[in-house]
């Protein structure tokens, strides 16, 4: 059978069909397309470092949603609309490290009461780590006098950095 005869058979069976049956198989089939579009693709959202990065996402009731254990990034509902105390929308998702987070790909899923049903995925993308740039006094003098003051390749508000000069002792 090739495509042609399956689709004339589909064809058929479908104008053969009541009124009744094509609502409600167009209602799935449109249900079923949507929930794909919305729930089936990962959100991709870039880490920068700079505390809180957040990316645009309307959630309906985000005092529901929860994520599971054991997440290296804990989203957050922000901007949200709220009626007698009560959040009815926000109007994005913020992300914020639990742990140190690591250059690579991370998926958060987000979802009402923590269960695979309509689990919202974020792909984060982390990048390298702001660097010290150390070429400035690394090898030089420095003045006892004045404090050092070590620039960093980007700005950091994950990391705290701490300065070690290797063990001195007096003999």
């Amino acid at each position: 059978m090739n495509v042609k005869q399956t689709v004339k058979k589909l064809s058929y069976r479908w104008n053969h069909l009541s009124l009744n049956k094509r609502v409600i198989i167009s209602g799935i089939f449109v249900f079923l397309a949507g929930y794909g579009l919305l729930f089936g693709f990962a959100k991709q959202v870039t880490f920068a470092y700079t505390g809180q990065d957040c990316t645009p996402q309307l959630t309906l009731l985000p005092s529901l949603m929860k994520q599971s254990d054991g997440a290296i990034f804990k989203a957050q509902a922000a901007d949200v609309f709220t009626v007698a105390g009560f959040p009815l929308a926000s109007l994005k998702t913020c992300f914020a490290p639990v742990d140190p987070p690591k250059p690579g790909n991370t998926v958060v899923a987000v979802s009402p009461f923590g269960s695979w049903f309509m689990a919202k995925k974020f792909s984060i993308q982390v990048g390298d780590p702001p660097s010290a740039k150390v070429s400035d006094f690394v090898g030089k003098t420095l003045p006892v006098t004045r404090p050092i003051e070590i620039a960093l390749s980007g700005h950091d508000e994950v990391f705290e950095y701490k300065l070690k000069i290797g063990e001195s002792r007096r003999l």
